[in-house]
């Protein structure tokens, strides 16, 4: 749709778009309140201003010339005014760099002619352009374009205000900027609508429709707006919930966005408009303004979703390996120590001397040997403790695998849902640890259905397709 005069004269009638705050409207539209350090940057002029102020007929136009030249280099735009009624200390300014007696009338009003004069001799003194409509056409190409960047009605009025700054066009009132938006904002929503009826089959349409069509007064919309409160089994199993459900959903919402040629930023936007309506607003909505929502909502929660379900796999990991290694190092302190390691020291020392004790005869039979041998260390005693010597120390690992075998029953009711449930992807294509991944739960879901499955020799290629079931499927 071209962008005419006709087309703004229409939008007027319509209720005003809230673009920007107050306090950037005043910024860029109000009129100038300037300090004591302003107005000496701002009235005070060169060679080429006071050229152009000299030039005027009387004193009363030379005055409002030198206003106009300050307000603009502080505003960049226009204002019509009367001298009696800009600021004092304005007027008493510029007042004192004229060297004239003429006293000044205050009810003077300079005609249309000379404002307009002095608005092209301004412009062009400082480069810039008068808005005219013929920068109509331009300004709403850049909106276009902007809109698909953002929807939010600031950031285009911003990045429409810095395209006019660039190109030093002096900006445009206020009200047809607001128009610029709002013709451009409706021109969107018809083009994504279209978009929609063309993309969305009636099976998508009911699918998305489930979303919204709960008998319950918490629908499970309503439910899978609650992040989880921690990373229990319990918390975590209503996540998975919500993953299985919005899974094939996602899997639409990821084909058909691409499309509809929006950014991520509106995305999010209007993902979080589906979070901000009740179910009973989105059911009076147009329908593809429903869907729109609905598929955005579904694309950023599911991603979402599945970064909740990988934080809280690596946190019970974390917090398992944790638990094992400190009893695995307790353990392995314990086998270290004995009831008394500095006596049993004194005695092994003892028995080893008795091999060169100078006091006993060569001649001494075997068995008074080991009666002197008792002696120092009973006979059970002196065996368990040759027996403990010569055992293989334990390995720390084997220690800690026997701490994982005791610990079975936590991996699986904490750690294989989840592994089960995430979509492990990985950039390289012959990922050794993404075979892994998928071999694991091959195995798994084997165990699960109690029947022998055949692994090929291939390391057991096999992808797994997770939504509601499971599907095997070589690849």
């Amino acid at each position: 749709m071209p962008y005419t005069k006709n087309n703004i004269s229409s939008s007027s009638r319509n209720k005003r778009l809230t673009i920007l705050p107050d306090s950037e409207e005043f910024a860029f539209y109000g009129f100038p309140d300037l300090d004591d350090e302003q107005r000496i940057t701002y009235f005070t002029f060169d060679e080429k201003e006071l050229g152009m102020i000299s030039q005027c007929s009387s004193l009363e136009t030379k005055v409002y010339a030198a206003l106009q030249i300050g307000y603009f280099k502080a505003k960049n735009l226009f204002f019509r005014f009367s001298l009696q009624s800009i600021p004092k200390d304005d007027l008493h300014f510029i007042l004192l760099s004229f060297s004239s007696n003429n006293k000044l009338c205050n009810t003077h009003c300079i005609s249309k002619h000379e404002y307009y004069r002095q608005r092209e001799s301004i412009a062009q003194l400082f480069g810039y352009l008068v808005w005219s409509n013929k920068f109509l056409p331009q300004l709403y190409d850049r909106a276009k374009l902007t809109v698909k960047r953002d929807i939010s009605p600031n950031f285009i009025a911003h990045e429409l205000l810095s395209f006019l700054q660039k190109e030093k066009i002096i900006r445009p009132g206020y009200s047809t900027l607001q128009n610029i938006i709002s013709s451009t904002l409706t021109e969107e929503r018809y083009r994504l609508k279209s978009k929609l009826q063309q993309l969305l089959t009636e099976e998508y349409k009911q699918n998305l429709k489930q979303l919204i069509l709960n008998d319950n007064t918490l629908s499970e919309l309503a439910a899978m707006k609650q992040d989880p409160k921690s990373f229990g089994s319990t918390m975590m199993n209503i996540e998975r919930k919500k993953f299985t459900i919005l899974h094939p959903l996602y899997n639409l919402a990821k084909t058909l966005l691409p499309s509809l040629d929006i950014s991520q930023q509106n995305i999010a936007h209007y993902a979080s408009l589906a979070n901000y309506y009740t179910i009973y607003d989105l059911e009076r909505f147009d329908d593809e303004q429903t869907y729109l929502y609905l598929l955005c909502y579904v694309f950023k929660r599911y991603q979402q979703i599945s970064d909740n379900l990988v934080d809280a796999l690596i946190f019970q990991v974390k917090k398992l390996e944790k638990e094992i290694k400190e009893k695995a190092n307790i353990k392995s302190n314990d086998l270290k120590q004995d009831d008394n390691p500095e006596s049993k020291n004194q005695q092994i020392g003892q028995l080893i001397l008795l091999y060169v004790d100078a006091h006993l005869s060569d001649a001494m039979i075997f068995g008074d040997t080991r009666k002197q041998a008792f002696k120092i260390l009973a006979k059970e005693s002196i065996r368990s403790l040759g027996e403990k010597l010569l055992e293989k120390p334990v390995n720390k690992q084997v220690i800690e695998w026997h701490e994982r075998d005791k610990a079975s029953h936590r991996y699986k009711h904490h750690l294989r849902p989840l592994f089960m449930k995430i979509d492990f992807k990985s950039q390289h294509h012959n990922d050794p640890l993404l075979k892994g991944v998928r071999y694991g739960k091959v195995l798994i879901f084997s165990q699960a259905m109690s029947s022998p499955l055949f692994v090929s020799s291939l390391e057991g290629e096999w992808s797994l397709n997770l939504r509601g079931d499971v599907a095997l499927q070589p690849l």
